[in-house]
């Protein structure tokens, strides 16, 4: 009869690596900006949010992509976020904001 050792019937041990999301300072280029971010997990689908001080937030949808562009108002102070999604988790990352906007969550 063959006999299990206590190390062959314990269960593996897995780490789960935190996911890191990281906002690019935003480029102003008057009437758009330039948005760009990275993360270390390549499974994650994106979001913008868009605030512009005196109008509504925004959402764009990125799908995968690691950069986009937004329309913006020449003068006007705004704030930006990216959020990402898996399956299960979601994770957001720092606000930045241009023109001198003070970005809170």
């Amino acid at each position: 009869m063959l006999r299990n050792r206590p190390s062959e019937l314990s269960a593996p041990t897995t780490t789960v690596k935190p996911v890191r999301l990281e906002l690019a300072e935003p480029v102003d280029h008057g009437t758009y900006v330039r948005l760009s971010w990275s993360s270390n997990e390549s499974t994650l689908h994106y979001a913008v949010i868009v605030a512009g001080v005196d109008l509504p937030r925004k959402t764009h949808y990125v799908e995968s992509g690691t950069a986009y562009r937004v329309d913006v108002e020449p003068g006007r102070r705004y704030c930006f976020v990216v959020q990402a999604a898996e399956s299960v988790r979601s994770y957001e990352s720092e606000s930045k904001g241009i023109r001198g906007a003070r970005c809170v969550r």
